[in-house]
């Protein structure tokens, strides 16, 4: 028997079992010592060995929790690595991909790589697998560009969300609280949030019916920080959410700044600002 298997069996099973079985045990030692001194009871005998049976039971209780709550941080170290080794793997393949699309150009070769559209898509894909990797729970990522006209246009989704297709609709950045959030402040490294509902009129959002798809998010600006004197360039957005409150504000907001990272090199790589204009032009 595996290690983890004899965790799940003996040591992480039901409490009242536990205790039930141990009330079985002292009951059985009872009739034991009952039939023993049925003629010749010795009271103080009796209170003796009982209180040594309860001292064993003690005992034996102690080392069961002390062995589970080992056993319990080891199988959630195991899992914590199990889920992060995805991610670095994730990371490495979205590393491949901005490589393999910007390559050929930069080196002057005739590319004969996928569309810029199937680009995005496969970026996307590749962030909602990461986050449902690490959450247990299905995550989906968009990419969202800011026009020439200070609007927001949903370039990309991935594959599981692509039902939510905006159909070129453009949206307001004061009229959205997770882009206007990190719009008027420069600082601002993300918005998340793992109870939308619960914020009610504080928070909006011009998607419609956006409590049907997901109920928390992390969104992050593609954007960089040239200077501190200079307004910085902000190219758009990258999203990610679920309906299951499973993003937390430390390491997640740091693969998402990653990701966001290596989209922005793409982006100012394939023209910057002209590009966006062209994109949303397209829509």
């Amino acid at each position: 028997m595996s290690e983890q298997a004899f965790y799940k069996k003996f040591v992480a099973g039901d409490p009242i079992g536990l205790v039930a079985a141990y009330s079985s045990i002292i009951s059985l030692l009872l009739s034991v010592f009952g039939i023993a001194f049925e003629k010749e009871f010795d009271t103080k005998l009796f209170l003796f060995l009982f209180k040594d049976i309860l001292l064993i039971c003690a005992l034996i209780s102690a080392l069961v929790y002390v062995i589970r709550r080992a056993y319990k941080r080891e199988l959630e170290a195991n899992e914590r690595v199990s889920k992060y080794s995805k991610v670095s793997e994730y990371l490495h393949s979205v590393c491949h991909l901005c490589r393999d699309y910007m390559a050929p150009e930069i080196l002057g070769e005739s590319s004969k790589t996928r569309s810029e559209k199937e680009f995005y898509r496969e970026f996307c894909n590749n962030l909602a697998s990461t986050f449902s990797a690490i959450a247990g729970k299905q995550c989906q990522s968009s990419i969202k560009l800011i026009d020439d006209k200070d609007t927001v246009i949903t370039i990309a989704r991935d594959s599981s969300s692509i039902f939510r297709e905006d159909k070129g609709k453009h949206f307001s950045i004061q009229n959205n609280t997770a882009f206007h959030t990190i719009y008027n402040d420069s600082k601002r490294q993300s918005f998340l949030s793992n109870n939308l509902t619960a914020l009610e009129k504080a928070y909006q959002n011009e998607t419609e019916n956006w409590w049907k798809y997901y109920n928390a998010t992390i969104v992050v600006p593609i954007r960089w920080l040239h200077s501190h004197n200079e307004k910085p360039i902000l190219y758009g957005f990258l999203c990610v959410d679920s309906l299951n409150p499973v993003f937390n504000s430390s390491e997640h907001i740091q693969i998402m700044g990653t990701y966001a990272d290596s989209l922005f090199n793409y982006i100012n790589y394939k023209a910057g600002p002209l590009r966006v204009k062209i994109l949303s032009q397209r829509s």
